[in-house]
């Protein structure tokens, strides 16, 4: 006798609840994950950034020698709390674009052809790498305007009278009179490429793995899903990180134009500058780092599947 057992199709939350029902549960989830995990990013971020610190450079404390030195100090001359420290505004963009990536995955998920994993793998992975490629890039399109008008704003360093923008709303009006709706996108098509890779990866590799080893994603073991949700988020990470440091030479380059001898005018340029300077090992320099960002997004996954299996039941 056959040991085939019938895949039981996901539930996806935006076909017996609102869209925004969706939202809020990826986006509640996401919030609980980045609290969960703010005081290693924290940790992460004063060792990296250690060199740059005022009271680092002028002597009036001293360097980090590690983690657990990191903690302990922080404790001891901060507060417990300070672990946390800057963990809101964190929150609200982090929360806010989980909340639809999640939601846009289920609208496309939703609007595919059913496919059992068991019988048809490739059709399967197909749509769920798809449908996340496609929420990553919905949800920068919705986000990226935002990040550039606040990257314009906070690099006017200037003060007083002096300074090219008054507010955020000032810096949307000038930089909408001299560059049009366009120029909200400036530098899209490179972020994009990044991001599409990774949520097709992150949601993809995840929902994949799921569907073909599991025959009732409800009724299974969650330390197996956290393991694939790392193990997704881990490679996706990967995959996509050679994106992101061309993304950020090119945003580097852009920046420095006047003071640089070799100009890069587009992303293929940049792929043989990094290659011709790093070698393959060039795209992946501070990639370890993207581990570490990781472990949140694996939550995420998984608790988002806990709160939907019980909305759906």
């Amino acid at each position: 006798m056959s040991s085939y057992k019938p895949y039981e199709v996901e539930p996806t939350l935006v076909e017996e609840y609102p869209l925004a029902t969706t939202w809020a549960t990826s986006a509640g989830v996401a919030a609980f994950s980045k609290t969960l995990i703010a005081p290693m990013e924290r940790i992460k971020w004063l060792l990296t950034n250690q060199d740059r610190l005022a009271d680092i450079k002028s002597g009036k404390i001293d360097r980090y020698t590690g983690v657990w030195d990191c903690f302990s100090r922080v404790c001891k001359e901060e507060s417990f709390s300070a672990l946390w420290k800057g963990n809101i505004s964190s929150i609200m963009r982090y929360a806010s674009s989980q909340g639809f990536n999640f939601m846009f995955r289920e609208v496309f998920k939703a609007n595919l052809p059913e496919c059992d994993p068991k019988k048809n793998l490739w059709l399967y992975s197909q749509n769920c790498f798809l449908a996340g490629a496609l929420a990553g890039t919905t949800s920068l399109a919705i986000f990226y305007p935002i990040d550039v008008i606040n990257t314009k704003y906070s690099t006017d360093l200037s003060r007083g009278r002096d300074r090219m923008y008054k507010n955020r709303l000032s810096c949307l009006s000038q930089t909408l009179k001299r560059g049009g709706a366009a120029s909200l996108y400036s530098g899209f098509g490179n972020s994009v490429q990044g991001i599409a890779v990774y949520r097709a990866f992150y949601f993809g590799l995840y929902d994949t793995l799921k569907g073909r080893i599991f025959a009732d994603d409800r009724h299974e073991s969650v330390f197996w899903r956290w393991v694939m949700a790392q193990f997704s988020t881990t490679v996706a990470g990967a995959v996509s990180y050679p994106f992101d440091t061309v993304r950020r030479k090119m945003s580097a380059n852009a920046r420095q134009a006047a003071f640089q001898s070799e100009q890069l005018t587009s992303s293929w340029q940049c792929w043989k500058y990094v290659f011709r300077n790093g070698g393959f090992k060039g795209f992946f320099k501070g990639s370890f780092s993207t581990i570490l960002r990781g472990i949140g997004g694996a939550l995420v996954l998984v608790l988002y599947d806990e709160v939907k299996f019980m909305l759906c039941d």
